[in-house]
């Protein structure tokens, strides 16, 4: 008693500032703070999802990451994680976030087709993301589709024509890719319409463009091809009604594209195909994206529901980012149900757990406050000590934003920069109260204060709501104990 273990408050370098309300990093609110267009299971056992958070136990002579303010200390980090599918894709890749693909870049019609499609980050900084659809074969299903078409020469096949765009060399690849379309080859038409949609080796026509998207995907329906195509038109297509690139712009029409490709993917407990056997694509997984984000931007009234369902489903098609934005969601209590405690806390740690576990940072800083919050120790020095100790591996030329960028540069993390930001914050200061008050890790004042001023120096608002969020629930629980 005669040395009592300091409040949290007490160690916190004191500033003026407001204090949110709700600190937690929640990018649903921030895409639904945006337009439309700028913001688009297998189910895992409870036990499973429970032991991924909090279950691995961590020595108390664990020495969590040192903090360092500057970032001036940071290797490259060799090691990436990523997470298999749930269910069965034409490409068999991991569907990648493409938060930045969907916001308006130079008033073009960006395709952020190899974003989607390609482990690959695209190195075009041009403010263009068209490359379209790149596969190293043709999908049988596509080239069954194609025999029926008149040949051509070996010199004139897509595959030629890919390797032209790829290599930038637009003048050669479009007399190609227009002869082909012509004969109704399904890959030349899409990859007309995009080339005209951003002038590419042709004059720019955003209207013949348009309408060349809608040309592939009827001509998608009437043969047996790869649906990857068709799902792809369909979400080009709502992203030029979603900008008035065209056509009109139209938000209602360019969600009945998004949902015709969505609703392909989905998945259907009542039908007789196996779960890992109904038809994803990476594309139709996009588009349930885009509609999540779509429903909540909506104003003045979010339907919260719809996105939760969305991003579910997307979530379980794969997407890393959706199973991140499904677990908060379900922690903010959005558009899901709530009333059974113990089946909500389980859904928490498994969405995010996946995230998490796929390498996500976001997921990984905020399921360590979760399970803060929940007193659940080991759970919380686990994911802020893996967080922490990413991101100070990754090359950061001395700062903080060097860093954040260096994030989104991983496999799986394509969230925004500011929710990295308070993310990494978040997790800081996970570390300082667990070595504040010696939980899991060796209690050491000096260490949690380091850790406190780390967290601050970053996002003081936040490291101060937090701070008023977990003293608050601590005295809450006092005060139920002394009722008892």
């Amino acid at each position: 008693m005669n040395d009592p273990t300091p409040t949290i408050s007490s160690m916190i370098p004191s500033r003026n500032t407001d204090v949110a309300q709700d600190p937690r990093p929640v990018e649903c609110s921030k895409h639904g703070d945006q337009e439309m267009h700028g913001d688009d299971l297998q189910d895992a056992s409870s036990k499973a999802a429970t032991s991924s958070a909090n279950s691995s136990v961590v020595s108390r002579e664990t020495s969590a990451v040192q903090p360092d303010l500057k970032f001036s200390k940071l290797t490259v980090s060799t090691n990436s994680t990523t997470t298999p599918n749930s269910r069965t894709t034409k490409t068999a890749k991991t569907v990648t976030s493409t938060y930045k693909a969907l916001k308006p870049m130079s008033g073009r019609m960006s395709v952020p087709v190899n974003r989607l499609l390609s482990s690959q980050k695209s190195s075009d900084t041009s403010g263009r993301l068209s490359a379209p659809l790149t596969r190293s074969t043709t999908p049988s299903s596509l080239a069954s589709a194609n025999s029926s078409v008149r040949s051509v020469p070996s010199s004139n096949t897509p595959e030629s024509a890919k390797s032209l765009y790829n290599q930038k060399r637009f003048l050669q690849a479009y007399p190609i890719f227009d002869k082909l379309a012509q004969a109704k080859d399904v890959t030349a038409m899409y990859y007309k319409a995009v080339m005209l949609l951003d002038g590419l080796g042709i004059h720019e026509s955003n209207r013949e463009g348009l309408m060349g998207l809608k040309r592939t995907y009827d001509q998608s329906i009437r043969i047996p091809c790869d649906p990857e195509y068709r799902h792809l038109a369909c979400y080009q297509i709502g992203l030029a009604y979603s900008r008035g690139v065209g056509a009109r712009q139209d938000l209602g029409e360019a969600v009945q594209w998004w949902l015709k490709a969505a609703n392909e993917v989905r998945y259907d407990p009542s039908s007789q195909i196996a779960f890992d056997q109904q038809l994803n694509t990476e594309a139709g997984t996009l588009c349930q994206m885009i509609l999540a984000r779509h429903y909540a931007s909506l104003r003045p009234n979010p339907d919260w529901e719809k996105c939760y369902n969305w991003y579910k489903e997307a979530a379980q098609n794969g997407s890393v980012e959706s199973m991140y934005q499904t677990g908060i969601l379900t922690w903010y209590g959005l558009g899901c149900p709530t009333d059974d405690p113990a089946k909500h806390h389980e859904t928490i740690q498994n969405f995010l757990g996946r995230a998490a576990t796929a390498g996500n940072i976001c997921a990984m800083c905020n399921l360590a406050m979760y399970c803060l919050e929940k007193n659940l120790q080991e759970g919380a020095f686990m994911w802020a000590t893996k967080a922490i100790e990413t991101v100070t591996q990754l090359p950061s030329r001395g700062t903080l934003g060097a860093a954040v960028k260096s994030v989104v540069s991983l496999p799986n993390n394509e969230n925004d920069e500011e929710s990295i930001t308070k993310s990494i914050s978040m997790a800081y200061f996970v570390l300082a109260h667990l070595h504040n008050v010696g939980a899991v890790a060796t209690m050491d004042k000096e260490k949690a204060a380091e850790f406190y001023e780390a967290a601050s120096a970053i996002d003081m608002g936040l490291v101060q709501s937090l701070t008023n969020l977990l003293e608050s629930e601590l005295h809450m629980k006092s005060e139920t104990a002394i009722e008892q």
